[in-house]
């Protein structure tokens, strides 16, 4: 099996060694332009830490990175990394993130598989690849192609993300992001800036305020 690596993830000693600790595996490190890793040049791979899932969701950048997987030749899949202590540390309501997850599957039709370490990560990888080589070889199977990327709903997705904030609510996400023009926009805003939008107060800005900063 032949496993390409972007060099970026070529950095992270664990993951490299937990490849390398299985035998048959031909790691080769490359710069990718979409995904993480690319197996036998048939099954393409992004991995996330729980961390940087959280922050490409207040930048834009997840629902991006989901258009262009979805655009390959190859099927795809995300892995999310990371364990519930890593979770409480980011600052993001649950609901955001579920609502981020809906979208990646329902919406994009990416798979998300889950892992708690880099080891588990290769792991995962190998026997995702394997036992999608399995059932493309059997006879008794046609392998669905990923579906292609739909036009991308940016407003429906910012709009799910707010909506997972504190006391925001349908009504109260579109004035946000109608006063702020995007969500990069709006998690650089403080709370002042927030008040000023219809429907926000006090204690809603400073709620907002704390779930976009805390550190624990």
């Amino acid at each position: 099996m032949t496993i390409l690596i972007d060099h970026r993830e070529a950095k992270n000693r664990k993951l490299v060694t937990a490849f390398q600790s299985h035998p048959g595996i031909h790691l080769e490190r490359v710069t990718l332009k979409t995904g993480d890793f690319l197996v036998d040049n048939q099954l393409l791979m992004e991995r996330k830490t729980l961390t940087d899932f959280a922050l490409s969701i207040k930048d834009g950048r997840l629902f991006r990175q989901a258009a262009r997987l979805t655009a390959v030749k190859q099927n795809t899949a995300i892995i999310l990394e990371g364990t519930s202590r890593e979770l409480k540390k980011i600052g993001m309501k649950r609901e955001a993130l579920q609502g981020a997850l809906i979208c990646l599957s329902l919406k994009f039709h990416l798979p998300v598989l889950r892992s708690m370490s880099p080891e588990e990560t290769a792991w995962l990888i190998i026997v995702a690849a394997g036992q999608y080589t399995t059932v493309k070889r059997s006879t008794k199977y046609q392998l669905p192609r990923t579906a292609p990327a739909k036009r991308m709903n940016t407003l429906h997705h910012q709009l799910y993300i707010l909506q997972g904030l504190p006391d925001i609510g349908p009504i109260k996400a579109q004035s946000l992001l109608k006063n702020f023009g995007s969500l990069k926009a709006f998690f650089s805003a403080g709370p002042s800036e927030f008040k000023k939008v219809d429907g926000i107060g006090n204690m809603t800005a400073e709620k907002i305020w704390n779930i976009i900063n805390s550190t624990r």
